[in-house]
């Protein structure tokens, strides 16, 4: 026993528990992060597209930056879900 009341080994899952949930934390909040900025960049490269008349390129993009802006979103809205079960 320790200072705290808790012995060697439940110290150490606690630290365990705890280096788990940040990790997933930060890989939850990175993917719903690189999905905005895919999103943005979709959008943008869309509308580029669609001024100099490249039209299927720019419906493309177009329809991948909002797919991928709805995925996020629904992402954004379920992350306390995906974050702690």
């Amino acid at each position: 026993m320790n200072g705290t009341g808790r012995t060697l080994s439940e110290v150490k899952q606690v630290m365990a528990d705890q280096l788990v949930r940040s990790t997933w934390w930060l890989l939850v909040m990175g993917f719903i992060g690189l999905g905005g900025i895919g999103t943005v960049y979709a959008g943008y490269w869309g509308v580029a597209e669609l001024v100099v008349r490249r039209w299927d390129s720019g419906t493309t993009a177009i329809v991948i930056g909002l797919t991928l802006g709805a995925l996020t979103w629904v992402a954004c809205r379920h992350r306390s879900d995906l974050l702690y079960g």
